[in-house]
């Protein structure tokens, strides 16, 4: 009897570990997002990007281009082609949306308060390489950036 009732509990114990475990499984954190099936994963963007050159009006200038970082991850709409982004200088960190454009090669950047940046951008062809173009003060600038 008592080898029974032994085993019995044992019984009990396994099936009350795997209904805590399904339990815990059924009730995970909503806000967790498959980048995979985000339509912006083929585009290359996601990821860390560190600045690497940078050109103004054909002139190669690096002056204060150093360490900073953009890092691009999806937002919680899978199906839209905005995601998120934080650009990290050593003084401050920014955060916003960013909204890509791959028909047109632009890339806006959306920032509380500020006017929305539009740049054109290009990514290679094993997409660790993306340049940047736009206008500031009249001049042409071009960064490239490398994935991290």
């Amino acid at each position: 009897m008592l080898k029974t009732q032994t085993s019995y509990f044992r019984s009990m114990k396994k099936l009350q570990i795997l209904l805590m475990a399904s339990l815990l499984t059924a009730f995970q954190c909503d806000e967790e997002i498959n980048v995979a099936n985000d339509t912006l994963f083929d585009s290359g963007i996601f990821g860390t990007w560190e600045i690497l050159d940078q050109t103004i009006n054909g002139v190669s200038d690096m002056t204060g281009a150093c360490c900073d970082f953009i890092h691009f991850y999806p937002d919680s709409n899978q199906k839209d082609s905005k995601g998120n982004f934080t650009f990290e200088e050593t003084s401050a960190n920014i955060d916003g949306t960013f909204i890509l454009d791959q028909a047109n090669q632009t890339i806006t950047f959306q920032i509380n308060d500020r006017d929305d940046l539009v740049y054109e951008y290009s990514i290679n062809a094993s997409k660790d390489y993306v340049s940047f173009t736009f206008t500031e003060n009249n001049a042409q600038i071009v960064q490239g950036w490398s994935m991290l």
